[in-house]
C-alpha cells in the first residue's frame, strides 16, 4: 500500500494514548453576540479565551492577557462531530485478511491524512470526526477518532483506537465460506470470538499479578478485543433490524460493554424506545434519518423520538464526500420537521463526543475543553448562506472562509397577518388573496390575487378583487410558491431496500427501451405522500441508470393510488447511460472492461434500427423496443443521457447530434466543465444520482463541484436536480438533498441567483420534462400545483402549510 508522507509522520509519532491539544497555540479572544454552549445554554454578548489549545474561559467577560488575538463574530458553536465516515482511510488491506472476524485492522495504520475531503469537512465546520472501516463481516476493525487540520500530521490523531466496528445484516452471503449465512451464525460467531478473548485477558492477568509462569500465546485477534472488555473503547455496530439490535445487546451485556455500544444507522430503532431507555446505548443515526412505514400515519424523525425520550444519539454521514461541507444542513432538516434548534446542535456536537467516549475533551464550548470552535455569521441552521467564517481546531485557526460565493440576500418575505376566509377540499372554483407570489415566469408579486377554476389558474394579478360569490382566502401576506418538480427519480430508491431488491434497472440485456417506468412506480409506497405534504407535486420516474438504454420515464403527479390517474406525460422521456457504472454491468469482465466508444457504438447501433424500422413503414414487422424509441427520433420526448465525465457528455451530445434528438444529460459531475458548449447546443442538465447512497443526491466525485449549478445557469443551461424515488421505509424528508427546495437554497447559496435557483426546483424541472406548457410556475392556464408557505423558501423552518395539486387541497398544517 502505497501510503502519504503525512502517513509515515504519522506512524513515527504514533502512541498509545491519545494526544492532548496542541500546546504552543497562541492565546485567543473571541467576542460574540451569541455563543452556544450546547451544556450550559447561550451566553449573549460573551467572549471566550483560548489558550495552550484549549478553552481557558467563557462568559460575559473574560480577563486576556497582553498581546492576545482577538476575533468576532456573530455565532459561535462547538466544532461539529461526525460519528461514522470513511474519508483518509486506505481500506484495501482489509479486504486482504481472509475471516469473518478481524479485529486486528487499524484504521490509524491505513490513513491517508492528505485526502482532500479533509479540508471539506473543515470547511463545513466539522472538527472530529472517526473513520472506520466498511460493513462486510461481523468484524472489520479499529476505528479512528480525528481532528480536522489544515496540514497533515499527527496531531490530527485524536484517539488511535476509538471502537470495534461490527457489522449484522449487511454481512450476510457477502462473503460465502467466510461469513455465516443467516443472524443466528453471526451470533454464534461473534459470541465464540468474545468467549475466547475473556479467557485470553484472564491468562494475561494471570500472568501479570503473578499467578501463571508464562503467558498465553499472542493472538493479535483477541488482543484487539480487550480493550472493549476493558472498558477502554466503544463498540460500535451497525444494525437495522429491532431483531438485530437485541441480538448486539444480548452480546453487549454478556461482555460487559452495553453502556459502551453505539448502533450505526439504526433506522428500524424506533420501536425499541423503552427497550433502550436507561441502556447507556448511543444510536448513530443515518444518512437515512426520517422513515415512514405503511402502518404509520406520519414520518418518523428518528433523532426527535430518540431525544424526546431522552436517549442520546447522534448523526452521521456516512458516505458524503464532498457534502461534508454541508454538514449543518443535517440539523437543519432534522430541525425542519421536528427537532428543537438546540437539539439539532445537540446531535451535531456534544452527542457525537459521546459516541467517542470523549465528550470530556471536545462537543460542547466548556472551561478545559479542547479549544474547537466554529464562528459564523448568522444562525447555525440558516441554510440561505454560507454562514461559516472561521473554524478553530486545538486553539489554532484552521480554516478561514475567504471567498463569498453568494454576496446577495434572499428577498425579503412578511410581516405576515391573521389568515381569514378558507378554501375545502371540496372547491373547484375559488381565489386567493394578499399573497407573496414567487411565479418563476417573471418577478414575485406582491398582494396577489389568484384565481383558480377546474383546476387551473385563471387569473394571477396584483391587488386585483376577486370574483363576487366565490370562496376567497386572504392568506395575510404569506409566499405562494409552484409546487416542486422532482426531475428525475428511479422508481425505487436502493437505499429504501435492506435487501436491496430495487426495480430500476432490467439487468436480462444492456438495451431494453421496451421498459416503461410507469409498472415500477408504487405509489402505495409512504414516501408519495411525504413529497406531497413538502410540496412535491410532480416527479418525473424513470428507469435507473445501469442499461445502455433503460426505456421510457413518466412524469406523475403525487397525490393519488391510482397510477392511470397520476400520470400526465407518457412517455416523457427515453433513458441511456454511457457512464463507467453502466459499463461495467455490461463488461465481459472486471479486466476488461467495456470503453465509452463500445457502448456508445451499441447506443447508435440501436438509434440506426430503429430509423431502419420508422422507414420502413405501416408494413413492417412490429417490434416492441424498436416502437418505443420511435418517440425520441421524432423529438416528442427527450433523450434523457447519464453522463458523469467531460468525455461521457461529449459522446452524449455527440450521439443527440447525429441521430437528431432532443438531449438532456444527467449526473453532469463534470457538466460545468463545459458550460458553453452545453448552453450553446439548448441541452439541459439534470444534476446529481439517487440510485445508491442516501446523500449523492446533488451528485459528488472528482470533477464535482459545489459552484456547478451557478456556473451552468449563467452560462445559460436550464439546470434542475434529481430527488428519491420511492421507498418502502426511507422518507425524503430524512436524506440530504432529499426535498428540492433545499437543494434550491444549496444552490443558492453556493452563487446561483435566487430566481434561477427556484427555477431548478421547479420551472427548469417541468421544462427538462417536457411538461411546462402544464407546470413549474404561476401562470394563467397553467395547472394550480402551489403551495403557502410562512417564510421565504430556502427558510429551514417553512414548511408548506398548504399543498394544492390540479386547484385540489392536498395538505393543510395550519
Amino acid at each position: 500500500m502505497k501510503r502519504s508522507p503525512a502517513l509515515l509522520i504519522v506512524l513515527a509519532a504514533m502512541v498509545s494514548s491519545p494526544p492532548t491539544a496542541e500546546a504552543q497555540s497562541p492565546t485567543v479572544l473571541i467576542r460574540a453576540d451569541e455563543i452556544y454552549t450546547v451544556t450550559n445554554g447561550v451566553i449573549r454578548d460573551g467572549e471566550i479565551l483560548l489558550q495552550d489549545g484549549v478553552i481557558q474561559a467563557v462568559g460575559r467577560t473574560v480577563d486576556a492577557p497582553p498581546g492576545t488575538v482577538e476575533y468576532t463574530a456573530a455565532v459561535v458553536i462547538p466544532g461539529m462531530i461526525d460519528a461514522h465516515a470513511h474519508l483518509a482511510l486506505d481500506r484495501s488491506s482489509r479486504s486482504m485478511i481472509p475471516g469473518p472476524f478481524t479485529p486486528e485492522w487499524k484504521a490509524v495504520e491505513n490513513l491517508d491524512l492528505d485526502d482532500p475531503m479533509i479540508q471539506v469537512a473543515l470547511s463545513g465546520g466539522v472538527t472530529s470526526l472517526i473513520t472506520r472501516s466498511g460493513s462486510g463481516i461481523i468484524s472489520s476493525g479499529q476505528s479512528v477518532a480525528l481532528k480536522m487540520k489544515a496540514e497533515p500530521g499527527p496531531d490530527m490523531i485524536l484517539k488511535p483506537y476509538v471502537d470495534l466496528k461490527m457489522a449484522v445484516r449487511p454481512l450476510i452471503n457477502l462473503r460465502p465460506g467466510q461469513t455465516p449465512q443467516t443472524v443466528m451464525g453471526w451470533y454464534a460467531t461473534a459470541d465464540e470470538y468474545f468467549r475466547r478473548a475473556t479467557e485470553y485477558r484472564l491468562s494475561l492477568d494471570a500472568y501479570t499479578t503473578g499467578q501463571a509462569e508464562a503467558p498465553p500465546p499472542r493472538d493479535e485477534r483477541l488482543e484487539a478485543l480487550l480493550p472493549v472488555l476493558r472498558g477502554e473503547v466503544m463498540v460500535h455496530a451497525h444494525s437495522h433490524y429491532p431483531s438485530e439490535t437485541m441480538m448486539v445487546m444480548r452480546l453487549a451485556r454478556k461482555y460487559g460493554f452495553i453502556d459502551r455500544l453505539a448502533l450505526a444507522h439504526a433506522e428500524e430503532v424506533f420501536p425499541m424506545i423503552d427497550v433502550l431507555r436507561d441502556t447507556g446505548i448511543i444510536p448513530v443515526i443515518g444518512p437515512m434519518m426520517v422513515v415512514q412505514y405503511y402502518n404509520d400515519p406520519e414520518p418518523i424523525n428518528l433523532l426527535k423520538v430518540l431525544l424526546d425520550a431522552g436517549i442520546t444519539a447522534s448523526i452521521q454521514t456516512d458516505m458524503s464526500a464532498q457534502h461534508f461541507g454541508d454538514f449543518r444542513e443535517y440539523g437543519a432538516f432534522l430541525a425542519r420537521h421536528g427537532l428543537t434548534d438546540q437539539q439539532a446542535l445537540e446531535i451535531m456536537t456534544i452527542n457525537g463526543a459521546k459516541a467517542m467516549m470523549l465528550d470530556d475533551r471536545i462537543g460542547s464550548i466548556e472551561v478545559g475543553k479542547d479549544a474547537d470552535l466554529v464562528l459564523l455569521n448568522g444562525h447555525f441552521l440558516d441554510l440561505s448562506a454560507d454562514r461559516i467564517e472561521r473554524v478553530f481546531v486545538d486553539g489554532e485557526l484552521e480554516y478561514e472562509q475567504t471567498v463569498w460565493r453568494q454576496p446577495d440576500r434572499p428577498t425579503p418575505v412578511g410581516p405576515f397577518t391573521t389568515m381569514t376566509g378558507a378554501v375545502s377540499q371540496g372547491n373547484e372554483t375559488f381565489a386567493i388573496t394578499g399573497a407573496h407570489v414567487f411565479t418563476m415566469s417573471s418577478g414575485p408579486i406582491r398582494d396577489a390575487t389568484l384565481v383558480v377554476e377546474d383546476g387551473r389558474f385563471t387569473r394571477v394579478e396584483a391587488g386585483a378583487s376577486p370574483p363576487p360569490g366565490i370562496p376567497t382566502f386572504d392568506v395575510g401576506g404569506r409566499v405562494i410558491m409552484p409546487g416542486a418538480i422532482v426531475a428525475r427519480a428511479f422508481a425505487n430508491d436502493w437505499i429504501g431496500d435492506l435487501k436491496w431488491q430495487v426495480q430500476n434497472d432490467e439487468l436480462t440485456k444492456p438495451v431494453v427501451p421496451e421498459m416503461n417506468a410507469l409498472y415500477a412506480v408504487d405509489p402505495w409506497f409512504p414516501s408519495y405522500r411525504v413529497n406531497t405534504n413538502v410540496g412535491v407535486t410532480a416527479m418525473q420516474v424513470t428507469p435507473g441508470i445501469l442499461n445502455l438504454i433503460g426505456g421510457n420515464g413518466v412524469v406523475i403527479k403525487t397525490p393519488g393510488l391510482d397510477f392511470e390517474k397520476m400520470v400526465r406525460r407518457e412517455p416523457s422521456s427515453m433513458v441511456m447511460s454511457l457512464t463507467s457504472a453502466a459499463r461495467r454491468q455490461w463488461s465481459e469482465s472486471l479486466e476488461n472492461p467495456m470503453s465509452l466508444q463500445e457502448a456508445s457504438s451499441m447506443i447508435r447501433a440501436t438509434l440506426e434500427d430503429a430509423t431502419r424500422y420508422r422507414d420502413a413503414g405501416p408494413d413492417r414487422e412490429y417490434d416492441p423496443g424498436l416502437e418505443a424509441l420511435q418517440p425520441v427520433l421524432e423529438r416528442r420526448v427527450p433523450a434523457v443521457i447519464h453522463a458523469d465525465r467531460e468525455a461521457e457528455i461529449r459522446e452524449a451530445m455527440n450521439i443527440a447530434e447525429t441521430h437528431g434528438l432532443r438531449l438532456v444529460v444527467t449526473g453532469g459531475v463534470e457538466a460545468h466543465r463545459l458550460a458553453d458548449t452545453l448552453a450553446a447546443a439548448d441541452v439541459g442538465v439534470i444534476l446529481g444520482n439517487s440510485g445508491s447512497f442516501a446523500s449523492d443526491i446533488r451528485g459528488g466525485g472528482e470533477g464535482w463541484s459545489v459552484e456547478g449549478p451557478a456556473i451552468l445557469s449563467s452560462a445559460g443551461v436550464k439546470v434542475a436536480f434529481y430527488g428519491p424515488g420511492a421507498s418502502r421505509r426511507a422518507s425524503p424528508i430524512g436524506r440530504l438533498a432529499g426535498e428540492p427546495i433545499l437543494n434550491s437554497a444549496w444552490a443558492f447559496r453556493n452563487g446561483t441567483s435566487e430566481l434561477e435557483a427556484l427555477r431548478m426546483a421547479t420551472l427548469n424541472a417541468a421544462e427538462v420534462a417536457g411538461v411546462s406548457d402544464r407546470m413549474g410556475s404561476i401562470e394563467v392556464g397553467k395547472d394550480a400545483d402551489f403551495v403557502v408557505l410562512e417564510g421565504h423558501p430556502f427558510d429551514y423552518r417553512a414548511t408548506p402549510l398548504l399543498v394544492f395539486v390540479d386547484g385540489k387541497l392536498e395538505t393543510d398544517r395550519r
